[in-house]
């Protein structure tokens, strides 16, 4: 990978990272990867609540949150 995309690929992961760290209802960050692996150039991982995942029910807050958070990764790559 280009040090170009290698810079690509970590603002994007942490755009995501950085909006769902500040979100009032949302999972925490528990792992940013920026190693390439199958057609993903990194990935971050996000850790539910153990509430969350016991009723697996989500607010419409949360899920405001998560459209957010998805885009989130590439407006922060494009700057």
């Amino acid at each position: 990978m280009s040090e170009q995309k290698k810079k690509l690929v970590a603002y994007h992961e942490a755009g995501h990272a950085i909006l769902g760290a500040l979100m009032n209802d949302y999972d925490v960050v528990a792992k940013i990867s920026i190693v390439p692996r199958g057609p993903a150039g990194g990935v971050t991982i996000f850790m539910p609540s153990e509430d969350r995942l016991n009723s697996g029910l989500y607010s419409k807050e949360f899920l405001e949150n998560r459209m957010c958070v998805a885009l989130g990764g590439r407006h922060l790559a494009v700057a």
